[in-house]
This record gives structure tokens, C-alpha cells and sequence, in this order.
């Protein structure tokens, strides 16, 4: 018999990202272990020695006063995400409700790709150092530092910290194009939800002979520990409160969806599908499965197990329910709370 097809809504926690970055995850173990692991690179090689101390300044960079700052930011939020996905949602991102899916695959790439993503969060403004300009102001800027940090000059540096991540070879050339194509991406993609711009850098990715479905599904991913939440906004001058900027994201899946719907539908039929397997790996958990309620209930076979089931279902998806199982009632009830628990 078939497991019940409606899934019970369980509510994740909405928080600011600001507050879910400076409360949560900068005072924990994430943000200590960042740091360690930014620590030790620097020690290792020179050129990321020379990249931590380079300073930066607001208004796109007020979350430290070197790079290094910067690096550890992402490396704290990618922990975290890791430790905490699917648990975590940000209120910013939770208004988008057309986004839902493209949110729970953002978190399954992170999970998928932690390694990668670390590698590329020490490495991706490896080329500032050598970039660094100061305008009239005294706001330090880094021209060219995406083309320069995926250059020739850095293979060393590159293939070195991938090692630290125990990264294969292979990963060598997207992490070159990811680079090399950052600032580009953030640009892009901080004004508008351009559809033909997101089709560029798709063939972009081909024409670099990368895969080019990764490519556009590690995107976001680097976008989110980058140019989000790696990227603390505040303009002293103006008198600005500090905030992170999530349009450059959010833009990114509105053009996606206008130049290449199916990866849409295809995020949702894939949640489709694993909803209703993580409920009924925990109707079985909890010993609700249709073979145990009718052991328990001892039901012969016949339409009356179909009715058992949707009692059963009704009550995981409202406790206050007055179904009724005889004698057994207070052990389904206590196997249905545990369902609740599991999702």
C-alpha cells in the first residue's frame, strides 16, 4: 500500500542573514575553525599570506579590514550552511516564494561541494594584491583582480590549496573559470534579472569545456558565500547600517528561469520526489508504516486498511484530530508525534 502523497508543511527558521551571521555563526566553532584554516593556508603559501593582509574598506567591504576578513566570512557561512542545511532560512530569501526550490538546491550544493567551495573562497581575490589602487578617497579598489587571480602567475597557489581541500585535478579548470568569471557574475547580476546574460555565461562555461550544468549550479553557490554573505555593505560617509545584498542571488534565479525554465521543473519534481521519500522514511521510523499500524491494529486485508492509513495520515498532519484506533490510540498518537518530530 502506498505511503500518504501530502506532505506535512514544516516550518524552517527565518532569520536576517545578518543576524544569523554575526549571532550565530562568527561566535561559533564555524567561525574559529575559519579562521584556523586561514591561519594555517597563510603560513603554507605566500601568496594567500599576501592576499589575508591586503586590506580592503567600505562600502562593499566593511565586514574587516583585510581580505582576510573576507576570506574567513565565507569559509564561517559555508560551516555553517553545512552543519545547519535544511534548518536554515533567510527571511530575505523567504519572501522570494517563487524561490523555494532553487533555495533547498542552492543548500544541496553546498552540501554537495563544501570542499570545492572552500578552496574557492581562499582563492577567488587571490589576484588583489597585485590589483590594489586607492581612488581620491582612500576606498581601496582591486581593477582586474577576477583575470588576474585565474592566471598563469597563481597555477601554483591554485593547485596548491585545492590539494589542502583534497580536491581532484579535474576541479582545476572550473575553479580557473569560476575566477575568472566572478566579478563579472556579481556585476551583472547586482542590476537586473538578465536572461541573454545568463545564456553568455552558460555558453561562457562550454566554450571553456567545463560541465556546464555544475557550472550554473555552482554559480549561486559562489554568489551566496562571495558577494552576499561573504560581502558586508555599510558607507560610513553616508551614514549607511551595515547589509548584505542579496539581489545579485535573487536576480541570478529570475534570469535562470526565464532563459532556462526546465532546471526549474526539474528543482521541483527532485523535491517532489524527496519529500515524499524523507516522509515515508519517517512514518517507517517511527513505526507508522502501513505494515506496522496493521500489525499493531492487527487489520486483516481489505478497503478498512485504507481508511486506517488516512486517519493515520490525518492525525500526523493534525494532532488535534479525534480519529480513533481503540485501544491503540494513544500508541498511534505517540508514533504520529514522533513523525512530526522527524520531519
Amino acid at each position: 500500500m502506498d505511503m500518504p502523497s501530502k506532505i506535512p508543511i514544516v516550518p524552517q527558521d527565518r532569520i536576517f542573514l545578518l543576524d544569523w551571521i554575526e549571532q550565530s555563526v562568527l561566535p561559533s566553532s564555524a567561525g574559529d575553525k575559519a579562521k584556523d584554516m586561514v591561519a594555517e593556508l597563510a603560513k603554507k603559501l605566500p601568496e594567500i599570506k599576501k592576499l589575508v593582509e591586503t586590506p580592503q574598506s567600505p562600502p562593499h567591504h566593511a565586514e574587516g579590514p583585510t581580505v582576510g576578513s573576507h576570506v574567513a566570512r565565507m569559509l564561517a557561512v559555508l560551516l555553517a550552511l553545512t552543519d545547519e542545511a535544511p534548518a536554515v532560512m533567510f527571511e530575505e530569501f523567504a519572501r522570494e516564494k517563487d524561490l523555494t526550490f532553487e533555495w533547498a538546491s542552492l543548500l544541496e550544493t553546498i552540501r554537495s561541494h563544501q570542499p570545492f567551495l572552500s578552496a574557492y573562497a581562499v582563492l577567488h581575490d587571490i589576484g588583489k594584491p597585485e590589483c590594489l589602487k586607492l581612488d581620491a578617497d582612500q576606498r581601496v579598489h582591486y581593477p582586474g583582480h577576477d583575470r588576474a587571480g585565474a592566471g598563469q602567475p597563481y597555477a601554483y597557489a591554485r593547485e596548491a590549496v585545492m590539494r589542502y581541500f583534497e580536491l581532484p585535478v579535474s576541479s582545476s579548470k572550473m575553479m580557473t573559470e569560476l575566477i575568472r568569471l566572478h566579478m563579472d557574475v556579481l556585476t551583472v547580476f547586482a542590476k537586473s534579472a538578465d536572461a541573454q546574460q545568463f545564456l553568455a555565461f552558460s555558453a561562457l562555461a562550454g566554450r571553456a569545456g567545463v560541465n556546464k550544468d555544475v557550472f550554473l549550479d555552482l554559480v549561486p553557490a559562489c554568489l551566496l558565500l562571495d558577494g552576499v554573505a561573504g560581502s558586508l555593505h555599510c558607507d560610513p560617509a553616508e551614514g549607511s547600517k551595515p547589509s548584505h545584498d542579496l539581489a545579485p542571488l535573487i536576480h541570478w534565479y529570475r534570469a535562470e528561469r526565464e532563459a532556462m525554465p526546465d532546471r526549474h521543473n526539474v528543482r521541483e519534481l527532485n523535491a517532489g520526489k524527496g519529500a515524499k521519500l524523507a516522509l515515508k522514511k519517517a512514518y517507517a521510523s517511527a513505526g507508522l508504516s502501513p505494515e506496522a499500524v496493521f500489525e499493531l491494529l492487527g487489520t486483516p486485508i481489505g478497503p478498512v486498511r485504507g481508511e486506517i492509513m488516512r486517519s493515520v495520515q490525518e492525525l500526523v498532519e493534525d494532532p488535534t484530530s479525534k480519529v480513533d484506533f481503540g485501544e491503540q490510540t494513544a500508541e498511534i498518537r505517540r508514533r504520529s508525534d514522533k513523525v512530526r518530530e522527524l520531519l
